[in-house]
């Protein structure tokens, strides 16, 4: 008994914090995960050592950035999915260690000058999914290390003529699905090469103010994106105009001056007239594959308007109110290919007795309310391609919640609550090739789990409290026969990483890649019942650390970014980026 009681002694058990969980990210940075917690400002009992804070969906109404001054080594805030309304200038650097800032999805409406002054070594700013109008040209100054600014899917009317100006490191510019007309001149200047563009679902006004972007797009046509989830596609005739109405949906890039800058037209270079606003709050213009879209991000909708063509076959309906998901109320589009209710505050999914959207290929319903997923509540439309779940609070599946969608490719089921996988949920999936339940509270994978498709090429499965014990065996094995099919995200970045799958239980097995592990590691003849030869493991809620036992994180080394579907541009500008980062 005397070894055992001095090991005890050893073992540095730290405060609770219950609706959090400790591990580390994939460059081994310790991380405090407290998605979904209803937590409305940084909890007591965080260890100060903490460099990575994940607070999204929960109830954040404000950034005060001396919250986190207690944390000397922050590298990472995320708060996407909260209710933070505005960004207060801070008169001092006081995160100077912050390099990435999550703030998509929340509720801000402007940017003011200096707003992000209190961290000015940051590397990556998300604010996508806002409702952001109003910018400035000092929006951003003093971010000179700033490589990823992500702006998509906001208000955005004007582009500030001098904003750039302070972003002399800019690698990566999201400013699609926005009401941006026009691009001022010189406005890339003095950095006139940005990697990577995105500047598709805007209505560009091509009239004679048209000629900066039509040139710029000329000479950096191969630096201009649209993505989609994991697929990155060059694309510069994703930029397209949306009036005068005999230029509507024609490519920037494809026009001549004499197109758009008629000595015949008038001051905007419209020879025929302006387009009419739509009347109900969306924007009217086509996808990467010319389907006809009504853009309605954050226009306070709790239904689908009238008056939309029935003709339409994308609807973007992120950031708005709605609180359930009718599917009668888009059955009037008859050849409806994706629905985008992203952000809203859908609690539930009703199940329904026909198969009524037939036509429907990808379904998004991340960042809501719900908690469950009923059985059969995805039969209205069992020609799903592609369902995005990630980002709410989900905690109960069954066996049969995603059955008939024998065609889905996609599932994203991350950062919700789930602890328990239903042994059979993937028997109804027999196309599925890409699964995400990372950042979830699954510590057991049901023995054949994958059966009867073994191999599904993408899969994220990190950022689980896994129990390393006697039923580990099958994820064990299933690891080591198909690592390279594990993955990692983060942003751009998709890394091949079979090792981020780490046990979080017993103690002395914490952090240590489950496919490193033998057997007798985990289910030693002489351990308990869950395969612990110490003790049994603590909560999930707590973290715990040992001096004599914890394998050192260091010892791992991160593997080599891979990305699928991608030119070889991008491949190599990631890779470079992993590295720089590490």
């Amino acid at each position: 008994m005397k070894p055992f009681l001095l090991l005890l002694c050893h073992v540095a058990v730290a405060m609770a914090v219950p609706g959090c969980h400790s591990d580390r990210d994939r460059y081994h940075r310790p991380r405090e995960n407290c998605t979904a917690g209803s937590f409305t400002d940084i909890p007591a009992g965080l260890e100060p050592t903490t460099q990575v804070l994940l607070f999204p969906q929960n109830q954040f109404s404000s950034l005060s950035w001396s919250s986190y001054q207690v944390f000397t080594e922050i590298y990472e805030i995320d708060l996407t999915g909260n209710k933070v309304s505005e960004v207060t200038p801070s008169e001092a650097a006081v995160l100077p260690s912050l390099r990435v800032l999550q703030l998509g999805s929340n509720q801000l409406t402007s940017l003011p000058a200096g707003g992000f002054s209190a961290c000015p070594d940051l590397i990556e700013l998300h604010l996508h999914n806002n409702a952001i109008s109003s910018l400035s040209d000092d929006s951003f100054t003093s971010l000179s290390k700033l490589e990823i600014l992500d702006l998509s899917s906001n208000h955005i009317t004007v582009l500030p003529a001098l904003m750039l100006r302070p972003l002399s490191a800019i690698e990566a510019l999201y400013i699609e699905s926005n009401k941006i007309k026009v691009m001022p001149d010189d406005w890339f200047s003095p950095k006139e090469e940005v990697p990577y563009l995105f500047l598709s679902a805007n209505p560009w006004a091509c009239s004679c103010s048209l000629g900066y972007l039509r040139k710029y797009l000329d000479d950096y046509d191969y630096n201009v994106y649209t993505r989609d989830r994991l697929i990155i596609s060059p694309d510069a005739e994703s930029v397209v105009c949306d009036s005068p109405p005999r230029l509507k949906g024609t490519p920037v890039v494809s026009l001549e001056e004499s197109d758009f800058c008629s000595t015949d037209a008038g001051p905007t270079g419209d020879v025929m007239t302006t387009a009419e606003p739509t009347g109900h709050g969306c924007h009217s213009d086509r996808d990467k594959d010319h389907r006809p879209r009504e853009n309605c991000t954050a226009g306070n909708f709790t239904d689908i308007p009238a008056g939309l063509e029935p003709t339409t076959q994308v609807l973007l309906f992120p950031q708005n109110q709605f609180s359930s998901l009718s599917w009668s109320s888009y059955q009037v589009f008859t050849e409806i290919y994706e629905i985008d209710l992203t952000g809203n505050k859908v609690s539930e999914v009703t199940p329904s007795e026909a198969a009524v959207l037939p036509s429907l290929r990808v379904l998004r319903l991340g960042s809501n309310q719900l908690t469950s997923l009923p059985a059969g509540g995805f039969s209205t439309c069992p020609d799903l391609i592609e369902l995005h779940l990630h980002n709410n609070a989900i905690s109960s599946l069954s066996d049969d919640s995603f059955t008939s969608l024998s065609k889905l490719e996609i599932l994203d089921l991350s950062s919700n609550h789930i602890t328990v996988l239903p042994a059979l949920m993937l028997r109804p999936l027999s196309a599925i090739e890409t699964l995400c339940i990372e950042r979830n509270k699954i510590k057991v994978m049901p023995d054949d789990w994958f059966s009867p498709k073994k191999e599904v090429p993408y899969l994220f499965l990190s950022a689980n409290p896994w129990a390393c014990s006697c039923s580990l065996g099958y994820l064990r094995t299933y690891l080591d026969e198909y690592d390279y099919n594990v993955y990692t995200r983060d942003s751009l970045i998709i890394t091949s990483d079979a090792e981020s799958v780490v046990c979080d239980s017993p103690p002395r097995l914490k952090g240590t890649p489950v496919v490193s592990l033998e057997e007798s590691d985990f289910c030693s003849t002489d351990a308990g019942p869950r395969g612990d030869v110490m003790t049994t493991a603590e909560p999930a809620t707590t973290a715990t650390n040992t001096t004599t036992t914890t394998a050192s994180p260091s010892t791992t080394a991160p593997k080599a970014t891979t990305v699928k579907a991608c030119s070889t541009k991008i491949c190599t500008w990631l890779r470079r980026k992993q590295l720089k980062h590490q």
